[in-house]
């Protein structure tokens, strides 16, 4: 093991070379150089760190050696410290904790996600238009996580594709987590009904602690490894589910159980680790899709931009899903079904762009449809009526996609071969004729 008088020199020394550079008026590369070089040391003998006890104050101390930088001035690079927090410390929130010994309390140092943010260490001092520049310029690392997670994000989705929209026996998409991870995937989940008109049982969100803990914090179930096997078991997993854990930080006890529960009760379901923290892949996990944001401004508050990335990451998941099920045509959601004023006036608007029928016109036809966009659409250009239109729909030949229903019916009427002896002109076509009829016999009683 490294002594500590060798590592605190190796320390030491990248401190002096900082303060020659930004002596050169080169601040952002001091600043760069320290870090990189002390979590460099730190990879080598993390171990020896913490057992000496070398502090977070440690670095901090050395940092000030450097001139500090007001906020407006801090480099572009998220630089971070990766180091403990001080386990000598005393504060209000260890003595809050329940007292466990040092071996079974799990040291979470090395979590991307619990780790300081240089460029937010003077929180405290700035200015409400700081804070808001600050945050917003650190939101934007959101983007760029998103981005280089997009091949494991795709390669998930096209193992998720053929399970989800399995046309006899289609699969569920369960998310699961704790605290906030837990509310972001229990979102997502109720936001898909009213959305895509998909039934509630097709995309579920888990949480510990239950419905209670959307509104009342619950964080102490998150320990419990086995939280989640009565939810699962209740659900009777396929080899076509598909179950998410979510934990910010990769470690949540609640989700690794569940991942584990998920393979024990059905080993042919698909499972997958959403983290904000670069971690190994954990047992019994088939896929991990890292969003590696970097430290939040305020430091472990993982509801800033882990729960910010793991939100579009989500949206990513369940949208492309209803994509490639049929349930958006171009970019229209028109699995809607009008069941509010909001509703109904953009199923009116989805109605109108599609068919190029005027608003009134939209809204009659969507009255027929009985509020289901889809159906309206398929009615006015396949020329049936609602009965047909849901034949057509829930033809295995279609999938329920407005474009291949269409085709069906435009095939058929081709060949001249009707399914359904309900096929016939469409509501406003019938409307045209009746109000055709009646101006010819006005005319011919003139």
């Amino acid at each position: 093991m490294l002594p500590a008088r060798v590592y605190l020199s190796q320390i030491t020394r990248c401190t002096s070379r900082s303060a020659r550079s930004l002596r050169q008026n080169d601040p952002s590369e001091s600043c760069a150089f320290i870090l990189d070089k002390a979590i460099a040391v730190h990879a080598r003998h993390s171990a020896c760190f913490v057992q000496q006890r070398v502090s977070e104050q440690f670095l901090l101390d050395a940092q000030a050696q450097l001139e500090p930088l007001p906020l407006s001035r801090h480099p572009p690079c998220p630089d971070i410290i990766r180091v403990p927090m001080n386990t000598t410390s005393n504060s209000p929130r260890r003595s809050a904790v329940k007292a466990q010994p040092a071996a079974a309390l799990p040291n979470r140092a090395g979590i991307a996600t619990e780790q300081r943010n240089l460029r937010s260490r003077r929180l405290h001092e700035a200015s409400v238009a700081q804070c808001v520049s600050l945050i917003n310029r650190e939101d934007a690392a959101v983007i760029t996580a998103l981005k280089k997670a997009g091949p494991a994000l795709t390669k998930f989705i096209e193992a998720v594709e053929p399970r989800f929209c399995d046309g006899d026996s289609p699969g569920r998409l369960i998310y699961l987590g704790a605290g906030t991870s837990g509310r972001l995937g229990v979102l997502d989940a109720s936001e898909a009904p009213p959305t895509f008109q998909i039934s509630p049982d097709r995309i579920i969100g888990i949480i510990a602690g239950g419905d209670s803990a959307l509104r009342k914090s619950s964080e102490g179930k998150e320990d419990d490894p086995d939280g989640a096997r009565e939810e699962l078991a209740r659900l009777k997993l396929t080899n076509k589910d598909t179950v998410v854990g979510i934990a910010a930080g990769g470690t949540t006890p609640y989700v690794l159980g569940a991942l584990r529960i998920a393979k024990r009760t059905s080993p042919r379901c698909l499972t997958a680790m959403i983290s904000c923290s670069p971690i190994p892949v954990p047992p019994h996990c088939d896929h991990l899709i890292v969003l590696n944001c970097g430290p939040e401004v305020l430091t472990g508050s993982t509801r800033m931009k882990a729960g910010t990335a793991t939100k579009l990451a989500l949206n990513t998941i369940s949208t492309t899903l209803m994509v490639r099920s049929g349930r958006v045509h171009e970019n229209l959601m028109v699995d809607l079904r009008a069941s509010n004023a909001k509703l109904r006036d953009r199923a009116a608007r989805i109605i109108s762009t599609l068919t190029n029928l005027d608003r009134d016109a939209s809204l009659s036809l969507l009255d027929a449809a009985e509020g289901h966009v889809k159906a309206a659409v398929v009615m006015h250009k396949a020329r049936c009526d609602l009965a047909r239109a849901r034949e057509l729909l829930s033809d295995p030949r279609s999938s329920g996609r407005l474009d291949r229903a269409v085709a069906i019916a435009s095939s058929m009427r081709s060949t001249g071969k009707h399914a359904s002896v309900s096929a016939m002109a469409s509501p406003k076509s019938r409307a045209e004729k009746q109000a055709g009829a009646r101006s010819r016999r006005t005319k011919g009683r003139a």
